[in-house]
């Protein structure tokens, strides 16, 4: 019998397992009227803001409730991560079902989002601005937008219906981040939106919402629904498992001859 490692097929099957990442994938329709995969992020919990979570006809609530003191603690805001993942590559898709209308508010979708918590979360956040009726992608340092990541990471002005649900993707491959706003009835295209920025290469994902004033008694709330996570595998580890595929082709060929 020959040594174990030697037959070039288990070789090569054994590199492809050693390179391929391990994928955390993941989907939730909110049915099940729990949030138990995900971590609450309430950085006013502490002032007797707390956000507040719900599932209302199936889809997932998040309501951030006024800020006690904005000019000092900043907007209302809330949000919920996955707890334990970490992505740096990845593709989400979303639903956002209804909204509210009380006053100008961000609603989304944050990625590679470090340190979670007052005036210290870092990352990106794709979504919508009903102040201007914008899709953008922007890096948030300390709880603070930096802007669109570049001219062509911010849309047009929509016009926002909040009867109507919009299906939403956002996408991160190394430092290239692309968006999309559908109409979920239709799935007609209403924006797209791209940019570049390097600063965050991996983190938490999950949703948020946060007033767009400082306006006292300013509140934040959406329903979210139908989130779908696929992380994309590290082009470096493909990389290796071409560079094991050639080693155990040439290696074969040798043995052949």
């Amino acid at each position: 019998m020959k040594p174990f490692l030697t037959n070039p097929l288990i070789v090569l099957a054994a590199l492809a397992a050693l390179a391929a990442p391990a994928l955390a994938d993941y989907s939730n329709d909110f049915t099940s009227g729990s949030d138990a995969d995900f971590t609450h992020y309430s950085p006013l919990q502490g002032f007797g803001a707390g956000s507040v979570y719900t599932f209302p006809a199936g889809g997932y609530g998040i309501s951030a409730p006024a800020s006690p003191a904005p000019g000092a603690l900043g907007p209302a805001r809330a949000g919920s991560f996955l707890s334990g993942q970490s992505y740096a590559d990845f593709n989400v898709t979303y639903d956002i079902l209804s909204y509210s209308t009380a006053n100008a508010q961000f609603m989304g979708v944050f990625g590679r989002v470090s340190t979670p918590g007052l005036g210290t979360l870092n990352g990106y956040a794709m979504g919508l601005d009903t102040t201007t009726g914008q899709l953008f992608i922007s890096r948030v340092q300390g709880e603070q937008s930096l802007g669109p990541i570049g001219a062509s990471a911010v849309s047009a002005a929509l016009t926002l219906n909040p009867a109507d649900a919009y299906s939403l993707s956002f996408s991160a491959v190394g430092s290239a981040f692309t968006g999309s706003l559908r109409d979920k009835s239709t799935g007609t295209l209403l924006a797209s939106v791209s940019g570049a920025d390097s600063t965050y290469a991996s983190g938490e994902l999950g949703f948020g919402v946060a007033a767009q004033t400082l306006t006292a008694g300013a509140s934040a709330e959406a329903v979210f629904d139908n989130l779908s996570v696929t992380a994309v595998p590290e082009p470096a580890g493909w990389a290796f498992t071409a560079a094991g595929g050639l080693v155990a082709f040439a290696w074969l060929r040798r043995r052949s001859k």
